[in-house]
């Protein structure tokens, strides 16, 4: 475990009866939130466009404090397999794209003693303009992208 309550468990790369579905606020319910950017609004005398996105992270770590990290990461094809996962157990984290890509997201539950939960692994493809965030305790692949390089600002 580190600093920000990271803990890791080895993966199956080639887990039978995962299926990759499209990354959607009911399907991904049970894992965490998917963040849906607002309509632009012109702001700044008319020189800026600003699209919200409603970013609430939960702790149960009382001390915690927010961090906040850029990542570039590489795509990766799905089912091309994962070779572990990890988990926050204190705190939520979120991924939110800087570019137009196809963010991969890998997750599953965990049981009462931490480690995941056996057939509550899913995956998903997200699309332009979703962000992610995953729950406490909620067990997950790396991200990366189905389509191509992209930044992610990530927070925790």
């Amino acid at each position: 475990m580190n600093g920000i309550g990271e803990t890791g468990q080895d993966a199956n790369s080639s887990t039978p009866g995962v299926s990759w579905r499209p990354l959607s606020a009911a399907a991904f319910a049970p894992y965490g939130r998917v963040i849906e950017v607002g309509a632009a609004a012109v702001v700044n005398e008319g020189h800026a466009r600003r699209r919200d996105a409603l970013l609430d992270l939960e702790s149960r770590d009382p001390t915690a404090r927010l961090c906040l990290a850029h990542f570039a990461v590489s795509p990766r094809p799905p089912g091309a397999g994962i070779a572990g996962l990890e988990c926050h157990p204190f705190s939520a984290q979120a991924f939110l794209p800087l570019e137009d890509c196809a963010p991969l997201v890998v997750v599953a539950l965990a049981r009462e003693d931490g480690t995941v939960a056996a057939g509550t692994l899913a995956a998903f493809v997200g699309r332009h303009g979703q962000a992610i965030v995953y729950g406490p305790g909620v067990w997950h692949a790396p991200l990366t992208t189905a389509d191509r390089p992209a930044g992610f600002l990530m927070a925790v």
